[in-house]
This record gives structure tokens, sequence and C-alpha cells, in this order.
């Protein structure tokens, strides 16, 4: 922000910052959080159990509108369907913003022949769509997400508006102009050459062919953000390109851009390592990001009243857990490349900016320490092995403080964007669930392709729901419906939790064992939280008949695994 561009014109910051409340206080909250943390460790390296004995984790502030290029992503018209891709290009098309200074681009990673002529069927649809959003002040701007809302059709005009209701558009064509005679925005369809021998590094690929973007998932509806991508250096350049291609005709501008489109046009270029996204990884705006900031670029969290996105989040567990898996990946591929915070970022941005990015990077690797207090703990428990301090020892305190600030701060912070109580637990279930499963398996496979055993795979998140899914989605019921080996596992962690506490608990009350439950405490409530957390799974493992429930197959296969568990651990102990 507020550097000077290539003609020595000074930017103006995009919006107004001011500093956040309470920031003393915080700090003094995360310190003595970290003192408990530390006193956690001082007493597991002094409390090590000898050998032979029991028991061995804003406002726009610019005085100039800029031209602003957004960029729709797609690549399989199976699993994003075309209408929820035009719904998305019709919603950008609709923003609020000077039509001759807006141009959206989508690019088809599947050069499906569907979507281009679904995109030429909006092109036609949005003469009469954006009119209409700027007639009525419709919101959301997309029109599947629109029509699908309860609409008051008292207005008898309104009602007869609703009723009466491919290089594609040139935003600089006077004659390209809606039902009122206003001017469109540019719409342009974009497919990349695609070649077994060149790269075309995903998405990040695709992006880099514009060079102002705002990147829109299909998935994603409503927003708008201005952003440039071109460092300091190249911008006098691309000036310069940017006003003899103002008066290039549309031909003289498609014969240009192919070279674009062109699966091999990033060689020999700066484009992937100092201009646009950077190549490398499957999570380019996390690396890009990252190599932005270190050029002097500030960030600035933005949070409007009006909700800036409307989105498709995934409505299954599977779906949830792949997207994931593939995100742990990326990310952790970052943390082993010559982009780790630590290294790249050192002397750039700020250590806390650093141990900001590795809390993303490191999503990976954290999956050992909850699968160690999701598997440890109750298998302790099951056969009386204290992990935990008794209550009346002073070395409980910090164990009951870090866990009693660490929920209460976590809730706060819930409440304070408007979720509920319920909405938190939620939380706490999936963020269980991703790190001993997504977690775990993108460490695996990020390790695997560091020894040259795997190769990076981009999978494409299916975005099609049927009907009885989305009903269960609705009313907040669990969809699983699958019998992958992340399921399995999920499943298998449940019934050992279950298993352990049921045997642990038996063992205290029928054996009259209750001096062991002052030393015992901590591990049963933990195991009891976890049994909780897992409600959802055992109801999908026992009670439900429909078709989101768990296969009979995987219910047998866990059940196996998880006695065999309670079983040997007695021998490991």
């Amino acid at each position: 922000m507020g550097k000077e561009l290539g003609g020595g014109e000074e930017e103006l910051p995009l919006f107004e910052t001011k500093e956040a409340r309470f920031r003393g206080a915080y700090k003094v909250f995360v310190s003595t959080v970290f003192v408990g943390i530390c006193l956690i460790w001082v007493y597991r390296l002094t409390h090590i159990p000898r050998a032979g004995e029991k028991g061995r984790w804003a406002w726009i502030d610019i005085k100039t509108i800029p031209d602003v290029d957004i960029f729709v992503c797609t690549a399989d018209p199976k699993l994003e369907p075309p209408t929820m891709v035009i719904n998305t290009v019709l919603s950008c098309m609709s923003y609020n913003y000077p039509p001759e200074k807006l141009s959206i681009y989508l690019s088809d990673d599947g050069g499906s022949e569907l979507t281009y002529y679904a995109l030429l069927e909006a092109s036609s649809f949005s003469k009469h769509w954006i009119p209409f959003c700027k007639k009525f002040n419709v919101k959301p701007r997309s029109p599947g997400a629109y029509f699908a809302q309860q609409i008051d059709g008292q207005d008898i005009t309104y009602a007869q508006e609703w009723f009466a209701m491919k290089i594609i558009i040139d935003g600089r064509d006077k004659n390209a102009v809606d039902i009122d005679g206003q001017r469109l925005p540019t719409l342009v369809y974009m497919a990349r050459e695609k070649r077994p021998q060149w790269p075309h590094n995903f998405k990040a690929g695709a992006m880099n062919a514009l060079p102002h973007i705002v990147a829109l998932d299909v998935s994603i509806e409503e927003s708008v953000f201005v952003g440039r991508c071109i460092p300091k250096d190249y911008r006098g350049e691309w000036n310069i390109e940017a006003k003899k291609n103002a008066n290039k005709t549309v031909n003289e501008l498609e014969e240009a851009s192919k070279v674009l489109a062109n699966c091999s046009y990033e060689k020999d270029t700066q484009w992937g390592k100092k201009m646009g996204l950077i190549y490398g990884c499957p999570t380019e705006d996390n690396i890009s990001g990252l190599a932005i900031q270190c050029r002097g670029w500030k960030s600035l969290f933005y949070n409007p009243d009006q909700t800036a996105f409307l989105g498709v989040a995934p409505t299954t567990l599977e779906v949830v857990l792949i997207q994931h898996k593939r995100w742990s990946e990326g990310l952790f591929q970052i943390f082993f490349s010559k982009y780790c915070p630590f290294i790249y970022g050192h002397g750039k941005i700020k250590l806390g900016a650093q141990m900001g990015y590795c809390s993303f990077q490191l999503w990976a690797p954290i999956s050992f320490p909850t699968l160690y207090y999701v598997i440890v703990p109750p298998l302790c428990l099951l056969h009386g092995i204290s992990l935990f301090p008794q209550v009346n020892s002073l070395w409980f305190l910090p164990f009951a403080y870090v866990f009693v600030a660490r929920n209460a701060c976590s809730i706060a912070e819930a409440f304070s964007c408007g979720d509920t109580l319920k909405a938190w637990w939620n939380w706490q279930r999936m963020w269980v669930i991703r790190r001993t499963t997504s977690f775990f398996f993108g460490f695996i496979d990020t390790i695997s392709g560091k020894l040259g055993l795997s190769e990076t795979k981009f999978v494409v998140t299916p975005k099609v729901v049927t009907e009885d899914v989305l009903k269960r989605y609705e009313q907040e019921v669990m969809e699983f419906g699958s019998s992958t080996i992340m399921i399995t596992i999920i499943a298998t962690l449940a019934l050992l939790n279950l298993f352990s506490l049921i045997g642990g608990m038996k063992k205290i009350v029928l054996e009259l064992e209750f001096k062991a439950l002052d030393q015992l405490i901590v591990q049963v409530i933990l195991d009891l939280l976890l049994v909780m957390i897992n409600i959802p799974i055992y109801q999908a493992l026992f009670i439900r008949n429909d078709k989101g429930r768990i296969p009979s197959s995987v219910l047998f296969k866990s059940i196996v695994l998880a006695s065999l568990a309670c079983l040997n651990a007695y021998n490991l102990t």
C-alpha cells in the first residue's frame, strides 16, 4: 500500500484502518496461556515414568476507481455444473461498479462446450438480469440464490418483471447495452491449452493469464475485491502495454491473447516466480500472499456489515475431508520449500506474521499430537494408568488453566463472530475429525512426495448435491454414506473412546477403586468429552437408517479394530 507506480504516481491506501481495542489485555492473556503451556511441558519432562514403570499436543478510499478484472475458475462440468458457474458469472456482472471498468473472465480448465454455450446464453440473459438487479436493488445478485428466496410479490410491477424474465461482450462497445440502454461489462471465455509434457500449474496457472485479477471459485457468488499482482518493477511496462491494447479491436485482442491460453506462455518469464500467483503447490493463495507481504504489502482485515460472500459449502463429510487433505498437503509443502516463512520471510515480515503463516502450514504434523490425545489417554484409562497430575497437586493448575482459558477464549471469539454455543461445539467436533484424518493423510502424502513415492494431485471437490443429501444438510445431520479409509478411522476412534470410557468406569465402580478416580479424573473428563463429540458418529453407526449413515461394512471393521486396540494396549503398558 502506498507504493509508487511505474509512472511515479503514488497509490493511496485502499482502506481506513483502526487499531484493535484491548490489545494490551489480549497480550497479557496470551502470555499467561504461554506460561501455562510451559509449566505443562515442565511437568511432562519431570514426571516421565522410569524404566519398567506403567505408562511410558472497507470502504475503498481511492479517488480514481481502477479497472477490475474478475476471474471465475471452473474445471469439470460434471462436478461443477454450468448452472452454478453461470450464477457466479451473472452475480459478478451485476456488481454495483462502473461497467466500462469491469471485466469478467471465465477460465474453463475442462474446455467444456457445455460451459461455453451456457456462457453465451448468460450473456443474453445478462441484458435483462442486470437492469432487474439495479431496478429492485436485488440481493444476492446470483439468480439461483435470489430466486430460491421467499420473495414478497405484492408489487405488481415487480411480479411482472419476475415472470417476464460467446470473447462475448466488449465493454468498450457503446452498442453493448442492456434493455435499459445501460453499458454492459466485458465478458470473456477462456480455456487454456493442456499438454502432458507441460505442467499447467493448476488454478494458479490459469489465473496468471490475467495481470489484474479478482479470483472467484465457482462456488462463490457474491464478493468484490480490488487487487494487483504486478511487482513495482513491471508496472511501468504493463501500463504502456495496457494503453496500446486500449485502441485494438476485439479481433486484434483475441488474436493477441491467444498466447496467454498457450500451455507454455510462462516459459522464460517471471510469471509464477515474481509475478502473479506463485507456482509449486496446490495452495497458491497462501504462498502468493506470503510473497506479496514480503515485498512490503500490508494485510488488512475488512469485515463489512453486508456479508461479502455467498458460497457453496461442502454438504458431505467425505468432501470436507478431501478438501482439507488437499489444503493441509499443499500448505505443508510450502513449509518444506524455499518459501518457508521462517526462511523466506526472515527480515521481511515480523516474527508474529511468520508464526501466523506457519499455524496454517503446520496443519499436517499437528495431527500427531491430536491422535495421541484421542488414542493414548483413553487406552491408559481403560487399564488404570494415570497420565495427568492429581487434582490436589499444584501441577494440576497449569493443565486446568490452559484448558479453561483456551476454550473460554475460543467461545468468546465465536460469540463475537455471531456464532452460537452449538456452532462452537460443532467446530470442536470438526476440529478433531479433520486433524485425525485429513491432516494425517496430508502429512503422509507430503512426505511421500518428498521421497519421490507419489505426486501431488489436484482433486476437484464436487458441487452437485442430491435432494436427500441437501435435506439432511439443512437439518444439520452429518452426511457419511461412504466406506473410505478416513470414515473407517473416524468410526474406529469413536468406538475406541466409547469402549475405553465404559471399561474404565466399570473398573472403578465395580472393583471399588474410587481412590484411582482422583488420579484418573482428567482422563475420564477427556474421554467423556471425546465421546460427546462423537455422538453423531454413534448415531450414524447404530441408530440411523438413511443413506447418509455409516455403512455396515465400516461398522464391522471399526468394531474389530477398536477391540483389538483395547485388548493389545494392555501388553504395551
